[in-house]
Protein backbone atom coordinates (compact mmCIF):
# COMPACT_ATOMS: atom_id res chain seq x y z
CA UNK A 1 0.00 0.00 0.00
CA UNK A 2 1.44 3.25 -1.17
CA UNK A 3 0.02 6.89 0.63
CA UNK A 4 0.43 9.95 -1.36
CA UNK A 5 -1.29 12.53 1.33
CA UNK A 6 -1.17 16.06 -1.02
CA UNK A 7 -2.81 13.70 -4.24
CA UNK A 8 -6.56 13.60 -4.50
CA UNK A 9 -6.42 10.79 -7.02
CA UNK A 10 -7.65 7.39 -5.72
CA UNK A 11 -6.65 4.48 -7.27
CA UNK A 12 -6.88 0.57 -6.42
CA UNK A 13 -6.00 -2.44 -8.08
CA UNK A 14 -8.48 -4.98 -8.26
CA UNK A 15 -6.09 -8.13 -8.83
CA UNK A 16 -6.73 -12.15 -9.35
CA UNK A 17 -3.61 -14.35 -9.56
CA UNK A 18 -2.12 -17.56 -9.04
CA UNK A 19 0.87 -18.38 -6.92
CA UNK A 20 2.02 -22.13 -7.45
CA UNK A 21 5.23 -22.97 -5.13
CA UNK A 22 7.72 -25.71 -5.13
CA UNK A 23 9.47 -26.85 -1.78
CA UNK A 24 13.67 -26.78 -2.80
CA UNK A 25 14.55 -28.17 0.43
CA UNK A 26 12.48 -29.22 3.40
CA UNK A 27 13.99 -29.89 7.22
CA UNK A 28 12.33 -31.20 10.22
CA UNK A 29 10.85 -27.27 11.35
CA UNK A 30 11.62 -25.33 8.06
CA UNK A 31 11.47 -25.61 4.18
CA UNK A 32 12.83 -23.41 1.33
CA UNK A 33 10.66 -22.72 -1.16
CA UNK A 34 10.35 -20.60 -4.75
CA UNK A 35 7.22 -19.45 -6.44
CA UNK A 36 5.95 -17.96 -9.45
CA UNK A 37 2.89 -15.43 -10.09
CA UNK A 38 0.49 -15.09 -12.38
CA UNK A 39 -2.81 -12.56 -12.61
CA UNK A 40 -4.82 -10.50 -14.07
CA UNK A 41 -6.98 -7.52 -12.75
CA UNK A 42 -8.35 -3.29 -13.60
CA UNK A 43 -7.40 -0.52 -12.34
CA UNK A 44 -9.84 1.08 -10.10
CA UNK A 45 -10.55 4.99 -9.84
CA UNK A 46 -13.38 7.57 -9.60
CA UNK A 47 -14.34 9.98 -12.02
CA UNK A 48 -10.73 11.13 -12.02
CA UNK A 49 -9.71 8.38 -14.25
CA UNK A 50 -10.82 6.64 -17.05
CA UNK A 51 -8.51 3.40 -16.98
CA UNK A 52 -10.60 0.12 -17.88
CA UNK A 53 -7.79 -1.63 -19.69
CA UNK A 54 -7.17 -5.27 -18.37
CA UNK A 55 -3.53 -5.03 -16.14
CA UNK A 56 -1.40 -8.59 -16.17
CA UNK A 57 1.33 -9.34 -13.76
CA UNK A 58 3.76 -11.83 -12.87
CA UNK A 59 6.71 -12.21 -11.39
CA UNK A 60 9.07 -14.73 -8.85
CA UNK A 61 9.70 -15.17 -5.11
CA UNK A 62 10.59 -17.42 -2.22
CA UNK A 63 11.01 -17.47 1.12
CA UNK A 64 10.78 -19.77 4.18
CA UNK A 65 8.33 -21.72 5.88
CA UNK A 66 8.76 -22.78 9.56
CA UNK A 67 5.94 -25.34 10.96
CA UNK A 68 4.65 -24.41 14.10
CA UNK A 69 2.31 -27.69 14.46
CA UNK A 70 1.79 -30.34 12.41
CA UNK A 71 -1.69 -27.92 10.75
CA UNK A 72 -0.12 -24.87 11.11
CA UNK A 73 3.02 -23.26 9.30
CA UNK A 74 4.26 -19.37 9.50
CA UNK A 75 5.70 -17.81 5.73
CA UNK A 76 8.80 -15.48 5.76
CA UNK A 77 9.10 -14.32 2.16
CA UNK A 78 9.37 -12.19 -0.53
CA UNK A 79 8.60 -11.11 -4.14
CA UNK A 80 9.39 -9.30 -6.89
CA UNK A 81 6.14 -8.92 -9.71
CA UNK A 82 5.54 -6.53 -12.93
CA UNK A 83 2.19 -5.28 -13.79
CA UNK A 84 1.60 -4.59 -17.17
CA UNK A 85 -1.36 -2.33 -18.50
CA UNK A 86 -2.61 0.66 -16.86
CA UNK A 87 0.09 0.86 -14.33
CA UNK A 88 2.98 -0.53 -16.09
CA UNK A 89 5.85 -1.13 -12.75
CA UNK A 90 7.52 -3.32 -10.94
CA UNK A 91 7.18 -4.06 -7.27
CA UNK A 92 9.11 -5.33 -4.64
CA UNK A 93 7.31 -6.81 -1.17
CA UNK A 94 8.14 -8.97 1.79
CA UNK A 95 5.83 -10.57 3.95
CA UNK A 96 4.86 -12.33 6.66
CA UNK A 97 1.83 -15.32 7.14
CA UNK A 98 0.11 -17.88 8.53
CA UNK A 99 -0.88 -20.83 6.94
CA UNK A 100 -3.89 -23.41 8.09
CA UNK A 101 -3.64 -26.92 6.40
CA UNK A 102 -7.19 -28.17 6.39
Amino acid sequence: MFAFPNNPLKLDLSLGFIEPRVVVTAGHAVALYAAGRVGVGKLVCGSQCASNKTDFTYGGGGGLLFRLSPRLSADLGGQFFQVSGSLSQGFAMVRLGLGVGL
